[in-house]
């Protein structure tokens, strides 16, 4: 039945060129009221922005550090790389332990269905691979496919391993 509805909907109900004289939900449908579809105006929806720095610290520039997010939080139990607290519509304070490392220069984007984050990489070289934070590992790329990521952490690896 969803499958006979998904390949109605594909067929009749498009955003570009709609068959509605030819669609069997005219009674029902609003657009096909109104009669001019070129008429009706999207509704763009503004998405907010969200700033963060992300700290990535590598180790003989081959390992790096991602720590594990709480299993009560959203993505619970993904690593991450740790970062600031995500602030809208302005950048955060970069803590200052920080403020005298190397900065990417480029800002990376990732856009969430109802927000858009800009990140920067401040990047971290230490001489000895210590225990960041409790719950975290020092890992390689090589590894990387072992432990469970989001494509948030798969971007800001690639991006700060440019």
């Amino acid at each position: 039945m969803l499958k006979r509805l998904w390949i109605f909907l594909q067929k009749y109900v498009k955003k570009k060129n709609p068959k509605c004289n030819n669609c069997i939900l005219n009674d029902n449908c609003k657009y096909y009221k109104i009669g001019n579809l070129k008429d009706i105006k999207e509704k763009k929806i503004k998405k907010n922005k969200r700033f963060s720095f992300f700290y990535f610290h590598v180790f003989k520039q081959k390992y790096f550090f991602l720590k594990k997010r709480s299993s009560g939080k959203i993505l619970g139990d993904l690593y991450e790389v740790p970062c600031s607290e995500w602030q809208e519509n302005d950048w955060p304070n970069v803590e200052k332990k920080y403020e005298n490392k190397t900065l990417v220069p480029q800002i990376f984007e990732y856009k969430f269905s109802h927000f858009s984050l800009y990140g920067k990489i401040i990047l971290i070289n230490v001489r000895k691979k210590k225990k960041l934070e409790n719950n975290g590992i020092w890992i390689t790329t090589k590894n990387l496919n072992t432990i469970p990521i989001s494509s948030l952490t798969k971007k800001i690896i690639n991006y700060s391993l440019k």
